[in-house]
This record gives structure tokens, C-alpha cells and sequence, in this order.
């Protein structure tokens, strides 16, 4: 952007010029010289046969001087057009300096001091896409300045020879080649800068992120800081990723301190949960890899600790050896053992009991990948067990790499399957079905089933109404307790049908990590609520106020739990609600 000016080369004035004629001058007298040895032509004062006083020099090609002269040379005030430029201001012994302006042929226009033809001194130049104020040196941006362009892009500080240096501040936006914005968002580098390149000490802001420390070439490169929407890096970088020892801080909770290679955890470290949980180990490309421990932050399904070896985020050793998923072989015991266990559950399920209503429940834990569904779903039917008369009325599908030698998987085949052999054992037109589905839930609106070692359908929202819809039984409670699972509700109501949802169909629920007991929905609505709670539909309100002051306290997106709940339905839970209550007091203490 720097444009070298001009230096005025007038040979035809390296000394006095002298005329002919010989004669004395006492005084000026404004003689025309016709020609000049380079052809220019000369009208004004002179003063002992030198150019002296104002004049006008006029060239074939069409370059002309006009102003003031001194003993034969430009001085003074005066204007000289060029093919390439025009200045108009100051002269000293033949040459442009002092105060003046420069307008270029490509319509450049500069302002300020001038030294030998070129900018020199403090001064304004202005380009097609450019405005620079400040110092300048034989023509270049040298010193303290501020440059502009029409895009936006901004930068304050020192430069040297035409280039960024020294200490300074530029902001941008990104462009196109035809200086177009691609974006708004505004970028700022402020620190040192080193032959027209951002490096040294210094920092970058930019929406949502920020980095201090070390540069080379624009990047990332030394010790430094990160922060971002995401978390906050404090380490070692290699031209802009995390590379070497550093400390990786998440907004979730997730920590990480050891070493980095390519902007992930690589070599020994020590990882900790948001729940916790530490893992002291080797790692390799962002996953545990080779000999480790790991700590719990409280006992769980009896374990505490887990010493082992990984591969590439697989334990395939340890210490306690249930946690080992032996894929092949959980698939061939899958394929040849499934079937009786299913049927050997679903056969010891009771016939209803003519002269009541009575409650079966079905319960899904979806996702075998994480423990919290399968947890979840044995506190559910223990607690429905207990108080609400389903035992020997209910069957738990789960998938888990720890029961899938005790109960049956849920699949979509096996949830079809029970669901239609649960009606069977039910009076359809008087008893109550309440099926219970927690999992991870898609923007589709599918439930996810997966079991290590399978390769499982998920459960979509129409293939879920299509059974329900299908069974004889007329009166139905289903609680789902994943995200978006506001978008089932289409598919599953019916006038008999109570759907409960733990969240609305665009937003995602929280509580699925494998330490956790429970959902957060799960356990607002299944241990917080149902125990104090008059009906399913007082127990949702409950849950539903508990749920949104725990994301709230989280920083959570509010999940928006929702109830569709029919008069048909509520009416019969009422009649239920009330024969179970005559029943308890039948019963005695």
C-alpha cells in the first residue's frame, strides 16, 4: 500500500544556467529562454542570467514547472507535473521538500512533508482502499502511524521500511479479493509485530474467543492462553494448536493437565470429570490409550477404582474384569441366548386380577453404552414394585454390557414383542399399561438403542405409536425421558393416553452421563415427585419445577418438560388412584 514517491531529477538545473549574452544585469528583467538544452522552455524572472524570482518551465512531454526560483533552482512555492505525478508546495535547491501535496496518476493523493520528492515527515496518504496518517521515511510508512481501509480493517502503531513493527494494534474483518466482507465478525491482534507480521508478544480477540502469549506469523506459537465459548487452554503451542504440557479447563467441568500433540491430550495425563471422575494414564490421538487408573468420586454398582489398559478408549484389561466388553462374544450370547431370556421374563409375567384395576409396567433403558438408563430403570421398577402392586406385572428391557446375561435387550423386535405379550396377560378394557423409555433421544424424534458388541434400530416416534396404537389395551401412561422427546407426541396420543415428556420437541434434556443414579427428568419425576404426589399428573408439575430449577442453577437451556393428558385417562388413573388407596387400607398396617 506504501507508495514510493517521486524524486525530482532536473538536470537541466544542476547549476546556474547562463545565458549568452554576456551583459551585466543591475536589476531582473524577465527574459524567455526559447529552449533548453533538454528542450524545455523557459518563461519568467532571471537575475544575473540565472532563473530567479517566479517562473514556468514547460517540457514537450508535457511536463511543466511552475513557481518559485532561486540562483538558477527551484525554491520556494511550486507546482511540477509530471506523467506520474503532481506536486504542488514546497522546493529546497532543486528539489521537492517541505510541505506540499503529491497527486499520483492512479489517483493516490498524499499530504504532509515532503523530503527529496518522497513523503517524509508526518503526513496523510490516501489510495483507492487506504487512508495512512503518520510518520513516513524516504517515501515509506516509517514510525508512529494509522493505517485504514475500506473494509474495516484498522491498525495503529509502529511501522518500519512501509511494514508493521514495533508495537501496535490491528483489527479486520475477513474479505474477499474484491475487498467484499465475508464476515462480521471483527478480529484484533494487539502486541508486537515484526517485519509486517503479527509475532512476538501479544494477544487476539475475536467473538467468543480470546488468546495471550507467544506469536510467530499470525499463530499461535510459545506459551500462552486460550479461551473460548468451550473452555480455556493454558500451555504449550505449535503453529495454533495445543502441542507439549498444558491445562485444558471446559465450561462443563472437564479438566485436563499433561501433554498435547496436535490440539489433543497425548501422552501421559490426568483427566477429570465434571462428576469427579479422574483417569491417571496414558493417552494417545484424545483417548485413553495403554496402562491407566481410574478414581470415582463415590462407590457405584459396588467399584471405586478401575486399573486397566485402554485401547484407543477401550478398556481391554483390568482389574475388574465385568467392565471388559468382549464384543464378539457379547454378540454371539446375544444371538443364541436372547430369545429364551425374554421369554423366560415375559412368561413368568401374572394374569390380571378380574375383580380390579390393575398396573403393569414396562420398562426400556435404551442406550447400554451409559449406565445411568439402566440404573434409572431398576430404581423405576422397584419403586412401582413396591408401591404401586406391579410386582409379577413387570418387565425391564435393558441394554448394559453388565446384565446382558440376565435380561432381556431392548431392541425394536423385543419391545414389539412384549408389548404385545403384556397385553395379553391384561384385562385390555380395565387395566392401565405404563411403559417407561429413557435414553438418548435424535432431532428425528428415534430413541436410541445400542449395546456394545450390536448394531441396533433405533426406536422411532411413529414405529412406538404404531405398537401402542396396535395393542388392544385401551387405557396408557408413557413416560420418556430423553432429549426432544416433545416430538413423539404426535405419533403416541390418543384420547386414552397419557404421554409425558422430559423435554419439548427442539430441546434437549440433561442428567445422561454413565455415573449418574438417574435422568435429571428421571429422578424429578420418579424419586423427587411421585411419593408426594397425588397423581401422575401433580407429580410432572412437581418434576417439572424441580427439572427447570436444576438447569437454571447449571446454566442450562430450559428443557420444557411437557404432559398430554386426556380427561379419558385421567378419569380412569382416578378410579386406580382410589381402589389402590382402599386397598391399602385394607390391607392393614
Amino acid at each position: 500500500m506504501v507508495k514510493n514517491a517521486f524524486v525530482i531529477t532536473c538536470g537541466f538545473i544542476l547549476g546556474a544556467l547562463v545565458v549568452e549574452n554576456k551583459q551585466y544585469f543591475s536589476h531582473r528583467i524577465p527574459v524567455p529562454v526559447s529552449v533548453l538544452p533538454d528542450a524545455g522552455v523557459y518563461e519568467g524572472d532571471l537575475n544575473l542570467g540565472r532563473f530567479h524570482g517566479h517562473g514556468r518551465i514547460v517540457w514537450p512531454n508535457k511536463k511543466y514547472y511552475e513557481g518559485d526560483f532561486v540562483n538558477g533552482m527551484f525554491q520556494g512555492k511550486g507546482l511540477l507535473q509530471t506523467a506520474t505525478f503532481l506536486y504542488e508546495g514546497e522546493f529546497v535547491s532543486g528539489h521537492a521538500s517541505g510541505e506540499g501535496t503529491i497527486e499520483y496518476a492512479n489517483g493516490d493523493k498524499y499530504q504532509g512533508s515532503v523530503k527529496f520528492g518522497q513523503p517524509d515527515g508526518t503526513g496523510i496518504l490516501r489510495t483507492a482502499h487506504d487512508v495512512y496518517k503518520g510518520d513516513f521515511s524516504a517515501g515509506q510508512y516509517h514510525g508512529r502511524g494509522e493505517l485504514s481501509d475500506s473494509t474495516g480493517s484498522h491498525y495503529v502503531g509502529t511501522f518500519a521500511k512501509g511494514q508493521f513493527h514495533g508495537e501496535g494494534v490491528y483489527t479486520y474483518t475477513m474479505v474477499d479479493d474484491n475487498h467484499k466482507k465475508l464476515s462480521e465478525t471483527v478480529v484484533v491482534y494487539r502486541g508486537q509485530f515484526v517485519n509486517g507480521s503479527f509475532s512476538g508478544d501479544g494477544s487476539l480477540t475475536e467473538k467468543g474467543k480470546h488468546y495471550e502469549g507467544q506469536f510467530i506469523d499470525w499463530v499461535f506459537h510459545g506459551s500462552g492462553v486460550y479461551r473460548d465459548e468451550e473452555g480455556e487452554y493454558t500451555g504449550q503451542f505449535v503453529r495454533g494448536v495445543y502441542e507439549g504440557k498444558g491445562v485444558y479447563l471446559s465450561k462443563s467441568g472437564i479438566k485436563y493437565e499433561g501433554e498435547f500433540v496436535d490440539g489433543r491430550y497425548h501422552g501421559q495425563g490426568v483427566l477429570t470429570s465434571s462428576e469427579g471422575e479422574t483417569y491417571t494414564g496414558h493417552f494417545q490421538y484424545g483417548l485413553k490409550h495403554g496402562k491407566g487408573t481410574i478414581d470415582y468420586a463415590e462407590v457405584l454398582d459396588g467399584i471405586q477404582q478401575v486399573n486397566g489398559e485402554w485401547e484407543y478408549g477401550r478398556l481391554i484389561k483390568s482389574d475388574q474384569p465385568q467392565l471388559v466388553v468382549d464384543k464378539p462374544k457379547l454378540a454371539e450370547y446375544a444371538l443364541y441366548h436372547q430369545v429364551k431370556i425374554l421369554d423366560e421374563q415375559l412368561s413368568s409375567l401374572d394374569a390380571h386380577d378380574t375383580e380390579n384395576i390393575d398396573l403393569y409396567f414396562v420398562g426400556i433403558a435404551g442406550d447400554g453404552s451409559q449406565g445411568v438408563f439402566r440404573r434409572e430403570m431398576d430404581f423405576v421398577k422397584s419403586y412401582f414394585d413396591e408401591n404401586y402392586a406391579t410386582k409379577g406385572k413387570s418387565i425391564t428391557l435393558v441394554n448394559s454390557p453388565l446384565t446382558y446375561d440376565k435380561k432381556p435387550l431392548a431392541t425394536v423386535t423385543s419391545i414389539e414383542k412384549t408389548l404385545q405379550q403384556v397385553a395379553e396377560k391384561m384385562d385390555a378394557s380395565n387395566d392401565i399399561l405404563f411403559v417407561y423409555l429413557s435414553s438418548h433421544g435424535s432431532r428425528d424424534f428415534r430413541l436410541q438403542l445400542e449395546q456394545p458388541g450390536l448394531s441396533l434400530l433405533p426406536l422411532s416416534a411413529d414405529a412406538l405409536g404404531k405398537m401402542l396404537k396396535a395393542l388392544p389395551v385401551q387405557h396408557k401412561v408413557v413416560v420418556i425421558s430423553a432429549c426432544f422427546s416433545g416430538g413423539f407426541v404426535n405419533s403416541l396420543k390418543h384420547d386414552s393416553t397419557m404421554i409425558i415428556m422430559a423435554s419439548e420437541h427442539d430441546k434437549m434434556s440433561f442428567g445422561c452421563h454413565d455415573r449418574a443414579h438417574m435422568t435429571y427428568f428421571g429422578e424429578a419425576f420418579f424419586k423427587d415427585s411421585l411419593h408426594q404426589s397425588a397423581t401422575f399428573v401433580d407429580a410432572f408439575y412437581r418434576a417439572r419445577d424441580i427439572v427447570r430449577g436444576r438447569e437454571a442453577k447449571e446454566g442450562f437451556e430450559n428443557s420444557n418438560p411437557l404432559i398430554y393428558k386426556p380427561k379419558a385417562i385421567v378419569a380412569h388413573l382416578k378410579k386406580w388412584r382410589e381402589q389402590r388407596r382402599q386397598q391399602i387400607i385394607d390391607a392393614g398396617p
